[in-house]
């Protein structure tokens, strides 16, 4: 089975993120793993209670 994998950028630091689907993309430069917002999509830091971009709860 191929791993897909997918570039991004770190809502941070704005570097590109290679990482694996079904993982969570981790910021080399920023040392740290990026999680994404079930309800809107917004990108948040591993940790972070709310998503900075509509708030609700992140999981």
């Amino acid at each position: 089975m191929e791993e897909k994998k997918t570039v991004c950028k770190c809502p941070y630091c704005d570097a590109d993120i290679e990482f694996i689907e079904d993982m969570s993309p981790f910021c080399q430069p920023c040392s740290i793993t990026i999680i994404t917002c079930e309800s809107c999509g917004g990108k948040a830091r591993e940790g972070t209670e709310n998503c900075p971009e509509c708030g609700k709860p992140l999981k």
